[in-house]
């Protein structure tokens, strides 16, 4: 009678609390190491950029020529000789004879009636520069993180799918089935990742080609 009493009033006393889960833990262990957070940080704001370059928000104008070729970042200053290129030409003076003159003022004129706009004076330096086509270096930085990440996500995806789903039916049927997939798998892990890489690329390449011609 004691006993049962004295058992009663220590759960009265401690009561038993409910055991944190394994994703509550993870994150607590997350949380106390810095460098992880800064590095999940990182990689939330690729993902960030990722999805407002996908969405046209940032970067969609990725391929515009807007600045001179090579032009340098903004830190070191444009090039005297690039700012002369992206300077505007002067009018020639009246007597001058332009043999171009009558085709550039039909090809304005086109422009005008399609409502295009002409083509502004290229700037002759940008924050990271350009490429040699006068091409933002950094709205290019973005778009190409766009599609690697987007074909790394992809392509986990894929492997973890198909390594699901050739898993199990190892598992379920063995036997013949099983060796057939080691047999698979052998294979191709035995070949190194550059030649099977070069080999995929020339495969497709040869029928781009053909579906070209």
């Amino acid at each position: 009678m004691t006993d049962r009493t004295m058992g009663t009033d220590s759960a009265t006393a401690f009561p038993m609390q409910a055991s944190p889960g394994l994703w509550t833990l993870a994150w607590r262990r997350l949380r106390a190491d810095r460098v992880a957070m800064a590095s999940l940080a990182v990689v939330l704001l690729f993902l960030l950029s990722v999805v407002l370059s996908a969405t046209g928000l940032v970067a969609a104008d990725w391929e515009d020529e807007v600045a001179v070729n090579y032009a340098p970042p903004s830190f070191i200053g444009p090039d005297p000789a690039l700012a002369a290129l992206a300077q505007p030409q002067r009018p020639a003076p009246p007597n001058a004879f332009d043999p171009l003159a009558g085709d550039i003022a039909v090809l304005k004129a086109q422009l005008a009636r399609e409502g295009r706009a002409v083509q502004k004076p290229k700037r002759t330096t940008l924050p990271f520069g350009a490429d040699k086509w006068g091409h933002d270096v950094i709205k290019k930085t973005i778009k190409g993180g766009q599609t690697s990440i987007v074909v790394g996500l992809v392509a986990a995806f894929v492997a973890v799918a198909l390594g699901t789903l050739f898993g199990a039916l190892s598992g379920f049927y063995g036997g013949v089935v099983d060796d057939a997939f080691n047999w698979f798998y052998s294979v191709f892990t035995s070949i190194p990742s550059i030649l099977m890489i070069l080999a995929v690329a020339a495969v497709l390449q040869t029928r781009a080609w053909r579906a070209s011609s």
